[in-house]
């Protein structure tokens, strides 16, 4: 410590504390002056704190009256038999009440503290993005399951899988090691700090060999702040003090008025239960708040009171506009300043709400409230739509990501609305949701246009009683000129520069001389310092900015052929659009939703098999989702193999291995030497590593220091030999989905009637085969390894980007679906489903459902390789599929009621029933089309009929349906009809559904089959002698019969081509 932390030399407060078995009970609650005694002291959570991430310590280091153990010198140890003298014993106590060594949670005896996983303060811990295994913020209840990553390096694919179990008294050591975020883990006091670097903070050593989760750091100290979960602490040695009786006074005072203080909200907090229970929806009719441009421009407005909302004319938001023109990247342009910081925390610094940016439009953070937009618009300006790419519209909390999750550290006390209605307008341009809210109860949300989105026009997580009523979803938004990179560089900027002024103002960085202060990439022609570093990336993040404000290219000057000298040329403009720019201005995430219910936790990584953390209670009334389009950039990630450790920027970012490597279409050949390419935000990134081990700078950025840095400096080209490369994954690691009108993940009781998704295309490009021909993702393989490290069977095989689902169910209970309409979906490259019915779900159709026009594979003739007489060439022969863009499957409704994964061991089950008085006929399929259907085994069994859906009714073409065209299964069929060759087809009988067929066709379509079978029959009782030339015209006969229209829509009658013993087969099925 230095001589100001070095606890005799710190003046620190009297304080008042309860004894208990010769222990102090060390609670916050009730003397919150106890933060003085520790070096450090943040909250992490609403109920936790712990030191700062600077202090890369455990808890004896942290409490600064520590008396260390340390052995007994040689003098001391003739005098006594003893050779250990003990330092501070500590305890936990969870009730804050005793402290008890023989409580069944000491199980590190005398050594026992609470540390917090590490996904709570931004570095590695087990089950990273496993909700189901976060804590409960209410009941602060932990979770385990014991066979993560056990027994098998591959075993990160059972995300969604395994079943949760809570962690007891009872719990061992081991259990506690295999829990998912939690902020009372039990530990040892002087548990090992391994390292100090940062890097070892987010390595993920899990499958290291000889290593385990206590190398680097993923544990951090914690207490509890809110009278659970103290520490109790025994010195070993009596200490005399010197206390004046005025600081005895005052502590008596504080302690007085702490205890009316806790009287006072012990009765608030009763009478807001009284409140609750009173009146549902307990909104003070007089307080009415109108609000007008003027209330938007220097940030979100930020609602903290009950009461009524009324926006009173439409409202651009462009909080603290800047100038396109004069430096528009400033800390002061489009982003919160720093002397802001008291309404809009993380402002100028790197942790809390605000530290992203304005991220919402309007946030709304208490309890009864209606928001009523008066029939006007809420929408981002053009500049701030593109300056800050984290937004919602209208959030209903205080902060976008809950402690533990997202990209950094977003606050420790969220708060979440409830008893909410928000009604009467338009929500417009944004740069991800335009509603999006957590743990949020009884929220009415009615008559609202939701356009121009990124990722969400409506997500809700972890909620109980949303209603969705009157609700239009689309045009998504069509100005997304700028990728993800662009994201992450307008953040890494000020930091880059912050790091750059210490380099010249801080102690530390006194004793490099300049040439030290600088670095050279493999390959450069000169050295960079952090300064240059940023002042290029501000170059190209300026000039790419302007272009899609304005449409102006930047002047070009005459320069080298270094990319990095400062100056704009043609061949570094051309390199900035590649890093940054998006031509086809498509969304272009891993995923895109109208709507997204959701079970706890953002669920950005896959889907789940299973949880046991619903959401409940949703109603789905009247809702129109239209004019959808998505575009998925792909970026492949670097890691290194045995580890879920992939390269990262501070952002969790990925570093596109394209970016990293100047070779990687060699990988896999015999004599390859991976060569770093870079751009400039992998520099940056590789940077500020090297230079800063700030933690709050670097946050979750993963640089393998032994690794990248002599690697990437041309020092050691074999540092890199061994890495692993994945593909389907977009620019924040987040694993590829498609686009889909509804998603439902993890809800139970639903209710949807008059939906309606229409018009609907996916536009995502095939993706790279860079990684391999892959399914799925091998964790153990060096070199090209497949997929994302986290996609999930069935739902994601192969690359996923390009799929799409009209309404897609995961894990949902008592799902009842009314009348639904969807048609014209389409997907240039991928599979269309109109309703997906993934494992885990139990569902009720009450009413009418009609599914037409979708398309799968439009384009998908692009991308395939022919033979010699242009038949498609297959990867898997057998299945007749490609990898990793799957042979486009088209399916209205595809159910998969029993699925069984290996990882494990457990088998899935889907429930489908029809209410009373209704029937699977009630479900009407028609004009569907793709490279194949949903009978995904019949190129194992051609006998077998098509199944254009696994429920309801096949009604048939239109007869101007044009289909997807030559390889299509509609034009295949067409012309297998023609020909009059149904061995490759199977039965065709299989097209018609007589449910859905008005009675008086029906009854003549019958009458003509009758007609024709009898004629049919006597032809086949003639003798096989008969003439020749009669058999050929009535071959001619049969198949002219083939095709007949009936209002409008074909039906293909099917007819038996040759005689045989065998019973025949009824024509009409």
């Amino acid at each position: 410590y230095s001589e100001e932390e070095h606890f005799m030399n710190r003046k620190l407060p009297i304080v008042r504390v309860k004894c208990s078995n010769g222990y102090i009970v060390l609670n916050l609650q009730e003397e919150p002056e106890l933060r003085h005694y520790f070096t450090s002291f943040l909250k992490w959570q609403p109920f936790v704190s712990g030191p700062s991430n600077t202090h890369v310590i455990n808890w004896e280091q942290w409490y600064l009256p520590n008396e260390e153990t340390h052995e007994q010198s040689d003098e001391d140890e003739e005098k006594e038999e003893d050779k250990t003298e003990q330092g501070t014993s500590y305890i936990i106590s969870p009730d804050c009440s005793v402290c008890d060594e023989e409580h069944y949670r000491q199980i590190h005896g005398t050594n026992t503290v609470y540390m917090m996983t590490g996904t709570m303060f931004g570095c590695f811990w087990r089950f990273l993005g496993e909700h189901n295994f976060d804590e409960d913020l209410e009941s602060q209840q932990c979770y385990f399951n014991p066979s993560y990553d056990q027994d098998s390096r591959s075993r990160l694919n059972e995300m969604g899988e395994l079943t949760p179990f809570q962690l007891t008294d009872f719990s061992s050591a081991d259990n506690w090691d295999y829990s998912g975020v939690c902020a009372f883990n039990p530990r040892q006091s002087d548990f090992p700090i391994m390292s100090q670097t940062h890097d070892m903070c987010t390595v993920d050593f899990s499958g290291e060999n000889e290593a385990n989760m206590e190398m680097g750091y993923h544990l951090k100290p914690s207490i509890g702040i809110d009278g659970k979960h103290c520490v109790c602490v025994k010195p070993s040695k009596q200490r005399n003090f010197h206390v004046s009786t005025a600081d005895l006074d005052d502590a008596a005072l504080r302690t007085k008025q702490f205890s009316q203080q806790q009287q006072q909200e012990d009765y608030k907090q009763k009478l807001k239960e009284e409140f609750e229970k009173q009146d549902i929806m307990n909104i003070p009719r007089e307080k009415i708040t109108y609000l007008y441009q003027s209330n938007f421009e220097h940030g979100t407005y930020r609602i903290r009171e009950s009461g009524i909302y009324i926006v009173m004319e439409n409202i651009v938001f462009d909080f603290n506009a800047g100038d396109i023109w004069n430096d528009p990247l400033s800390t002061d342009s489009w982003w919160p300043r720093a002397d802001q910081q008291q309404i809009y925390p993380g402002a100028g610094a790197y942790r809390d709400a605000y530290f992203l940016g304005f991220w919402a439009g309007i946030t709304i953070e208490t309890d009864n409230v209606i928001l009523d937009l008066g029939g006007h618009s809420l929408a981002m300006s053009d500049a701030f739509y593109y300056q800050q790419r984290w937004f919602t519209t209208i959030a209903l909390q205080s902060q976008y990501f809950l402690p533990g999750q997202g990209p950094g550290f977003f606050g420790a006390t969220p708060s979440f609305a409830s008893h909410v209605i928000i009604r009467n307008g338009i929500l417009g341009q944004s740069s991800h949701h335009n509603i999006h809210g957590h743990y949020n109860h009884d929220v009415i949300v009615e008559n609202i246009h939701c356009r121009d989105f990124e990722t969400h026009g409506i997500q809700f997580n972890g909620f109980d009683g949303i209603t969705l009523r009157n609700i239009e979803i689309g045009p998504s938004s069509t100005k997304v000129f700028l990728r993800g990179s662009f994201g992450h560089a307008r953040n890494l900027l000020p930091r880059l520069q912050q790091i750059a002024n210490a380099m010249e103002e801080d102690d530390e960085y006194f004793h490099l001389t300049p040439e030290d202060k600088k670095i050279k990439f493999d390959g450069r022609k000169k050295a960079m310092s952090m300064q240059d570093i940023h002042d290029e990336m501000k170059l190209q993040l300026e000039s790419v900015f302007r272009f899609v404000m304005t449409g102006e290219e930047p002047e070009f000057v005459d320069g080298s052929d270094d990319d990095f000298d400062g100056r704009m040329t043609n061949k570094k403009w051309l390199k900035i659009l590649e890093t940054f720019y998006n031509p086809s201005g498509l969304p272009h995430g891993a995923g895109m939703y109208g709507i997204f219910l959701n079970t706890v936790g953002a669920s950005v990584l896959t889907y789940n098999l299973q949880t046991s953390t619903y959401s409940n209670n949703a109603k789905l009334e009247n809702i129109n989702i239209h004019h959808l389009q998505h575009s998925m950039i792909e970026f492949i990630r670097m890691g290194v193999p045995n580890s879920g450790s992939i390269y990262l920027n501070a952002l969790h970012g990925c570093l596109d291995a394209r970016d990293l490597l100047s070779n990687i279409e060699d990988i896999d050949t015999d004599d390859y030497v991976p060569r770093y390419k870079g751009n400039v935000i992998t520099d940056a990134t590789i940077a500020m590593e090297y230079f800063s081990n700030n933690w709050d700078i670097l946050q979750a950025s993963l640089i393998w220091h032994d690794r990248l840095f002599p690697w990437a400096f041309g020092e050691d080209l074999t540092a890199l030999n061994d890495f692993n490369i994945g593909c389907n994954g977009d620019a924040q690691v987040h694993a590829a989905k498609g686009l889909t009108g509804i998603r439902v993940d993890g809800v139970n009781g639903l209710s949807m009637k008059d939906i309606t998704i229409k018009d609907v295309t996916e536009v995502t490009p095939p993706g790279t085969d860079l990684c391999g021909r892959y399914s799925s993702f091998e964790r153990d393989c060096v070199g090209k390894c497949g997929g994302h490290i986290r996609q999930k069977e069935p739902m994601q095989v192969g690359f996923s980007g390009h799929n799409l689902q009209g309404i897609c169910l995961n894990a949902a209970k008592n799902v009842k679906m009314g009348t639904t309409n969807i048609h014209n979906l389409q997907s240039l490259y991928g599979l269309t489903y109109g309703i997906s019915i993934w494992p885990s779900v139990d569902i009720e159709f009450e009413d009418k459902v009609y599914i037409s026009n979708l398309f799968a594979g439009a384009h998908y003739d692009e991308i395939v390789e022919r033979d010699e007489d242009g038949e498609i060439v297959y990867d898997d022969k057998l299945d007749e599929e490609n990898y990793p863009n799957r042979v486009p499957e088209v399916c209205a409704i595809r159910l998969v009621d029993e699925y069984f994964s290996g990882t494990s061991n457990k088998v899935y089950k889907s429930t489908v029933r029809f209410a009373d008085g209704h029937n699977q006929n009630d479900v009407v399929i028609s004009n569907l089309d793709g490279y194949k259907t949903c009978f995904v085994d019949r190129s194992s069994d051609n006998s077998q009929p098509r199944k254009y859906s696994m429920l309801g009714s096949w009604n048939g073409f239109d007869s101007d349906f044009q289909g997807i065209g030559k390889d299509g299964i509609f034009m295949q069929e067409m012309k297998a009809l023609q020909d009059g060759n149904e061995g490759h087809f199977g039965n065709t009988r299989a097209w018609i559904h007589d449910g859905n067929v008005k009675t008086i066709v029906v009854g003549i379509l019958v009458f003509v089959l009758i007609i024709c079978a009898i004629f049919a029959r006597r032809v086949c009782y003639k003798s096989v002698d008969g003439n020749t030339a009669d058999k050929e015209e009535e071959m001619k006969r049969s198949k002219s019969m083939r095709l007949q229209v009936f209002d409008g829509r074909i039906y293909v009658l099917p007819q038996r081509r040759t005689c045989s013993n065998h019973e025949s087969t009824p024509l009409l099925q």
